[in-house]
């Protein structure tokens, strides 16, 4: 029920089956699900239930104005399975926990491509790896690594990542950089690009 000052008791509002409630008045947006400024600071999140694929009429959705968004919450961690059953997965083992990626941090000179371009770089960063898929099962063969650039996140989400760049200074610097973000499933070569690169384990 809708809360109101007077105590008595309203009707929702809402139409087609869905409906509206709030716990204190004006918590809810007016006129959008999830505008740039909730009310109250709270924060927007969709609970959905439908695949993306059902028509609209079909969504099976909830729309939730949280204190706290839901993505604070502390890592899961494992228990017993009891009873339950599923399908063997032997390739990774699947994590329920948030695995968006986080820019890491890169000492870099003031005329690197990276300090220059900050927001560019992140975004052409963040397009790389969703489109790659990663998962602990992936290995991926990167030329003209760079500082790390892309390697750094990549690693993060994938098993493991072969590096190679033709230019000595850089390939430490790489290495200084995944030293620094405790990333250890990175192989850095120093290697001719223009030659044959399937010698590369």
């Amino acid at each position: 029920m809708k809360n109101t000052t007077d105590n008595q008791p309203h009707y929702q509002t809402g139409f087609g089956n869905e409906f509206a409630t709030e716990a204190i008045n004006g918590a809810l947006p007016i006129g959008r699900n999830s505008p740039q400024h909730v009310p109250f600071g709270l924060y927007a999140e969709q609970v959905s239930g439908s695949a993306f694929t059902a028509p609209r009429d079909h969504n099976l959705r909830c729309w939730q104005y949280r204190l706290r968004p839901s993505a604070e919450h502390a890592p899961y961690r494992q228990i017993s399975h009891g009873l339950i059953r599923t399908a063997p997965c032997h390739e990774a083992v699947p994590s329920p926990n948030r695995l968006r990626w986080d820019a890491q941090p890169l000492p870099a000179a003031p005329t690197d491509f990276v300090q220059v371009n900050r927001f560019v770089n992140l975004a052409m960063i963040d397009r790389v790896v969703a489109a790659l898929n990663l998962n602990s099962a992936t290995q991926v063969l990167e030329l003209f690594c760079g500082l790390g650039n892309f390697t750094l996140p990549i690693a993060k989400r994938a098993g493991r990542v072969v590096a190679v760049e033709g230019e000595r200074s850089l390939v430490q610097r790489a290495q200084d950089n995944a030293v620094h973000n405790q990333i250890s499933n990175v192989q850095h070569y120093v290697s001719d690009l223009t030659k044959d690169v399937s010698i590369f384990p």
